[in-house]
């Protein structure tokens, strides 16, 4: 007996009731079926415009400092030095909130796809910046510093790559020690 004949005759001796609600059931579940996909693709996307904009004001505070800078002394090129390191530290800090955002995967659909490639260009923009990647250089402490940045990073290979040796060159761990991390707290 195949199956659709198997269906035909289990189902006769249901009554038309029966029939209605296990019709209605399957609707019900392929149309949540159908929401939940639509919904999931425009998740959030309204969440992201305060963000896309604290990184924008972020970058522009960060690229005008540099137009300020006016010293006559080594002390005035200190406090001008140590105004561009606050402004990127801070556009850092924005940069590692959205990275956090992307890697543990809070976004889906559109909202998700516009941040990661709005992350992966400012980013890209930074490192390519020679005066920029030894300056977050010398941000990294330790290796919980910037700590989404760089798993957003390693996911992409084309950004990775081409990562300058001060940035992250800290090693990557074997999944048994990142499995451990875990416990640790």
């Amino acid at each position: 007996m195949n199956v659709p004949a198997a269906w035909i005759v289990a189902t006769e001796s249901w009554s038309r009731g029966d029939r209605i609600a296990f019709w209605s059931l399957i609707i019900g579940v392929v149309g949540t079926f159908f929401t939940l996909r639509r919904g999931n693709k425009n998740s959030s996307v309204a969440s992201m415009i305060p963000l896309n904009a604290e990184i924008r004001d972020r970058l522009d505070q960060y690229n005008s400092s540099f137009a300020n800078i006016d010293f006559e002394t080594e002390l005035e090129l200190e406090a001008s030095e140590r105004t561009v390191a606050l402004k990127l530290e801070q556009l850092m800090n924005v940069l590692e909130l959205a990275a956090a955002i992307e890697v543990e995967g809070t976004l889906s659909g559109v909202s998700r796809d516009l941040m990661s490639d709005y992350l992966q260009r400012t980013l890209e923009d930074l490192i390519r910046n020679d005066y920029t990647s030894s300056k977050v250089s010398s941000l990294l402490q330790n290796q919980k510093d910037y700590l989404y940045i760089r798993r957003f990073l390693r996911q992409r290979d084309r950004v990775s790559s081409a990562l300058p040796q001060g940035w992250y060159a800290y090693p990557k761990v074997s999944w048994l020690q990142h499995a451990r991390s875990f416990f640790r707290y």
